[in-house]
């Protein structure tokens, strides 16, 4: 059990399913997103450990990541490092300029001159995943949420269907009666 949780987004009207799923004191507002928990977990082997599922996941990544353009240019670049931060590391643009050499303000000046910002990155970059994920039916859509980086099941799916104009649900229905034909 973890010592404390913290979350990024603010306090959400019902917070009963936090406490119920993570047993532990729950923080709101927090500057990351952390579960806090004793070092000597480390040590401990994985009970349930999937490790058909940890192929699948990296096989897709490393899928998506082999697509990216190869030309070396800057947003290609700031792609392949959000598509590498998704895996669990922190989204902040802040984080990306520093892995990339650059500070916020010169990352988000240089995607500005090129027509972009981070954000849309972030988002055509989290979009091709959840697809990509979303067509594995073994996945929960609550872990594609996760493996994208966001805080909510939610908010994935506020932001799917944004992208695509139908529910992740309705994109798994609709993908699986286009297979079953």
């Amino acid at each position: 059990m973890p010592l404390k949780v913290g979350f990024q987004h603010s306090l959400p009207e019902e917070i009963s399913a936090y406490h119920r799923l993570f047993r532990a004191p729950v923080e709101f507002a927090q500057p990351i997103n952390e579960i806090v928990f004793d070092s000597t977990f480390l040590s401990s082997p994985l009970l349930k450990s999937d490790p058909g599922l940890g192929r699948v996941l990296d096989r897709y990544i490393e899928d998506l990541l082999a697509k990216l353009p190869q030309s070396g240019s800057f947003i290609d670049g700031v792609r392949r490092e959000i598509s590498i931060q998704l895996r669990g590391g922190n989204l902040e643009v802040e984080t990306i300029a520093k892995r990339l050499g650059f500070v916020s303000r010169t990352l988000q000046r240089k995607l500005k001159e090129a027509g972009t910002s981070y954000q849309e990155l972030l988002d055509e970059t989290r979009q091709s995943l959840s697809i990509y994920y979303l067509q594995e039916q073994q996945m929960a859509v609550s872990e594609v949420a996760f493996l994208l980086g966001f805080s909510e099941a939610s908010a994935f799916y506020r932001a799917f269907k944004r992208w695509t104009g139908t529910t992740p649900s309705e994109f798994r229905r609709t993908l699986k009666l286009t297979n079953d034909k």
